[in-house]
């Protein structure tokens, strides 16, 4: 886990201001560090009641352990092995047998863990049954309360088979029923922190809900920035309009659009030409407004984005009214292609909207087009003023234009006072609107920069939390752990070398090493490869206990000391066992008188059966 320490330093490294929400964060990941997996205590296996498995002389097994160490003793062919696979099935089901047939069977495993009691039967032909107290839960709901009680997961039984010892080494072990890459992951779900991993999912959750504000506020800030240009414009326009006016009146109350008429009505010509200049100019003057719209609503550059692209960015702007969040971006894009329905909303829609967004993209192509055209009406624009001061009619567009049309009458000079007055309201609205959204757009930017800062910080806590670091901590522990057990047990020098699934074992001869591999059966001695699989056993059993990816205290062990032949490594396995069952609770079959020196509270002899059950 990271460290306070290094998450406040980050933190400021990274120019973060929001001191709330660094403790916010602080606290949570201690609240997860200081909270386990699962809300109730490890369960212990309280009662064993096996009437039938798989073969008809098997004569089954009935105990109470009381959650206290178990010992079921029988000779070779009483049906230990049957046992340990009933057991097995009872947890899990029938895909954790290696069995070709399992029969009629019936059984059930209750669970305890001191304040409660969880009941788990399993009968030929029927669903499994849970019962929690008076509570009974059948078929998919059992199976999802056994698996949020103690973590067993019938889909994942070849990891619970990692933490239980099977008699047939040879082909039941870990070892043998997995391949090296089935192996990793095995190792890695013991060994995973799940205080890591829920660190983890909430550090990502986290990141998740800061993009989801950034996008909001850039989408804010594109749209700030879109009614900044048209308020820019328009006081661009307003101010024109106001000087347009302005000269008018000036004009008008000088005396001069009297004299300017009666110019006018004496030299035909200039005022044809006026006429013709006065036209051109208006339609440039219309034509210039209606591009500067086009390129306005083009803005959103689609020139490089697929249609698609162009659906998924119009419809992130549509903001919920009842939780102002943006419509969600992975909803969208799953309805895009869904033709003759809206993205949005999902109805019926009677135009493709892909066609629309076609349409869009090349209306962007053209925002290029439409801005050269803009600078040539400026141009020409200019020309015409030009033009107009060489025939010595330096007036405003607005005051020619009347002229021209012989507005110069008191009602015409009231009604241009009139607009005037709206023109200044206008522009000064516009004008506070911009201070408005000046502000609101640097706080924009102030709150997006604080965002960017915290997308960094996340990403350095994701960087921390790499799942390739949690492997690597998962196998070294796992290779700690199994060369503690496997040289206790042999009181040899031997390394046990894991890497990326495969097991090794490794002496040193001076300077010659011998490296052996531990899946090769030929390779290595019967009693070394009981020895290494119940090294495997414990390590994944004590990393689990660490970890509690299984909300379990008990450990299932069959015929444990079965191909260990030297007693010194008996004893030593004893030893060990001895000291797990001190504050874990021991399930095992055994014929071996040395196996009770354990401390076993209850004990269940298996009988050889020899005459079939007439009720099979």
């Amino acid at each position: 886990m990271i460290s306070h320490e290094n998450i406040v330093n980050m933190a400021k490294d990274c120019n973060i201001k929001d001191e709330e929400w660094i403790v916010n964060i602080l606290n949570k990941i201690t609240d997860i560090s200081q909270q386990n997996r699962f809300s109730h205590q490890p369960f212990r296996i309280k009662k064993i009641a096996i009437k039938k498995f798989a073969i008809p002389e098997y004569g089954g097994v009935s105990c109470i352990p009381s959650e206290k160490n178990c010992l079921i003793w029988g000779s070779h062919r009483s049906g230990k092995s049957t046992t340990y696979d009933a057991l097995l099935y009872g947890l899990l089901g029938k895909r954790a047998v290696l069995r070709p047939s399992i029969g009629k069977v019936d059984v059930s495993i209750t669970l305890s863990n001191g304040s409660m009691d969880m009941k788990i039967t399993r009968k030929y032909k029927k669903s499994i049954l849970v019962e929690i107290g008076n509570e009974p839960y059948e078929g998919v709901e059992a199976t999802s309360i056994l698996q949020e009680y103690t973590g067993i997961d019938p889909d994942d039984y070849r990891t619970f088979r990692g933490i239980t010892l099977p008699q047939r080494s040879e082909t039941d072990s870990i070892l043998q029923l997995t391949n090296a890459k089935e192996l990793t992951p095995i190792i890695e779900r013991f060994g995973s922190d799940k205080k890591f991993s829920q660190t983890k999912d909430f550090v990502l959750t986290s990141l998740d809900e800061i993009e989801t504000v950034v996008k909001q506020l850039e989408v804010q800030d594109s749209d700030m920035a879109h009614e900044e240009t048209d308020v820019k414009q328009r006081i661009s326009s307003t101010k024109y309009q106001i000087n347009q006016l302005k000269d008018y009146i000036k004009n008008y109350e000088s005396g001069k659009l009297k004299k300017l008429v009666q110019t006018l009505e004496k030299n035909p010509e200039i005022k044809n030409q006026l006429q013709k200049l006065e036209h051109e100019f208006q339609q440039l003057q219309r034509e210039d407004l209606r591009l500067r719209r086009l390129v306005g609503t083009a803005t959103h550059k689609y020139v490089d984005k697929t249609p698609e692209e162009v659906v998924e960015n119009v419809l992130l702007k549509v903001v919920c009214p009842v939780c102002e969040n943006v419509i969600d971006a992975e909803r969208i894009q799953n309805r895009i292609n869904n033709k003759y329905r809206c993205p949005l909303c999902n109805e019926q829609y009677s135009w493709d909207i892909l066609d629309k967004a076609e349409l869009k993209v090349e209306e962007s192509k053209k925002v290029e087009e439409w801005s050269e055209r803009i600078k040539e009406i400026n141009q020409r624009k200019t020309k015409i003023d030009d033009e107009k001061k060489k025939i010595n009619f330096e007036y405003s567009h607005e005051t020619t234009r009347r002229v021209i049309k012989e507005q110069i009458s008191e009602k015409d000079y009231t009604g241009v006072k009139e607009k005037l007055e709206r023109a200044n309201e206008l522009l000064k609205d516009d004008e506070e609107r911009l201070k408005k959204l000046d502000l609101a757009r640097r706080q924009n930017k102030e709150e997006l920069n604080e965002l960017k800062n915290k997308k960094d910080f996340i990403k350095y806590l994701i960087n921390n939390l790499d799942d390739t670091k949690s492997l690597e901590k998962a196998e070294d522990e796992f290779e700690n752990t199994i060369n503690t057990i496997f040289r206790r047990i042999t009181n040899s020098g031997t390394i046990i070398d894991y890497e990326n699934g495969e097991i090794h074992l490794v002496e040193q001869y001076g300077s010659r090493e011998r490296k052996r591999r531990a899946r090769d059966k030929y390779d290595i001695s019967v009693g070394e490869k009981r020895a290494l699989d119940i090294s495997i056993v414990l390590s994944l059993f004590s990393m689990n206990q660490e970890s509690r990816y299984y909300n379990i205290d008990f450990i299932i062990l069959d015929d444990v000391t079965e191909g260990i032949l030297d007693d010194v490594w008996k004893n030593n396995l004893i030893e060990i066992i001895d000291e797990i069952g001190i504050n874990t609770q021991l399930v095992c079959t055994s014929y071996d008188k040395q196996i009770k020196q354990l401390n076993f509270s209850c004990e269940e002899k298996l009988q050889v059966q020899t005459r079939l059950d007439e009720n099979w």
